[in-house]
């Protein structure tokens, strides 16, 4: 792949992590004072207030999920390959690489939820949400849901939970555009250095 294919990838990633940035959704997080539960008995529910909108999340994640499949070019993985490829700072190379494993180990790491015994990993409860309900409806992810039991009445502790990792995920795009930045930088140097001089 050529230097300004490269730099083009770079340039598409952070372009799309400024949007990211300035989404509705972060806003709301940015500007609130938080989520608060309210647990009722009859019959019981769980009430939030101070939840981000529906619209605002799913606006939110159809911009987020480029940044975690690996289709799209974009994930942490594809970048910190991408990246390792070139002639870069080393530095770079390792920043990038310590993001993508703090991104890996993060999602590794359980989340607060024990379902029947099984303990969920913050990435089941990410791509289970995520592509059972909130972008996607994946039968399997679906089917999943319904495994757990989380209906109406205790998705807003399932919520709030998944908006914790997104919120986590998103600040690693925004570390990764840093680095992104200062790897587009070299690259055009070294782009200028080769041109012939007439």
């Amino acid at each position: 792949m050529s230097v300004q294919n490269v730099i083009a990838i770079l340039q598409l990633y952070n372009d799309l992590a400024t949007e990211l940035n300035d989404s509705s959704f972060l806003y709301h997080i940015r500007s609130s004072s938080g989520t608060s539960f309210r647990f009722e008995t009859s019959p019981f529910r769980i009430l939030s207030q101070g939840q981000t909108s529906d619209e605002a999340l799913k606006a939110f994640l159809l911009t987020f999920r480029l940044f975690i499949q690996e289709r799209d070019r974009l994930s942490f993985r594809a970048i910190a390959r991408l990246l390792r490829k070139m002639p870069i700072a080393t530095v770079l190379k390792r920043e990038i690489v310590e993001i993508h494993n703090e991104v890996d180990d993060y999602l590794t790491r359980p989340s607060p939820f024990v379902i029947y015994g099984e303990q969920i990993s913050r990435r089941a409860l990410l791509s289970t949400l995520m592509y059972g309900r909130l972008a996607h409806v994946d039968r399997e992810k679906r089917a999943t849901l319904e495994r757990w039991t989380v209906g109406d009445d205790v998705y807003p502790m399932f919520r709030h939970e998944f908006e914790i990792v997104v919120i986590h995920l998103a600040q690693a795009v925004f570390w990764v555009r840093q680095v992104n930045l200062r790897a587009i930088q070299e690259l055009n140097a070294l782009s200028e250095q080769k041109r012939p001089t007439f």
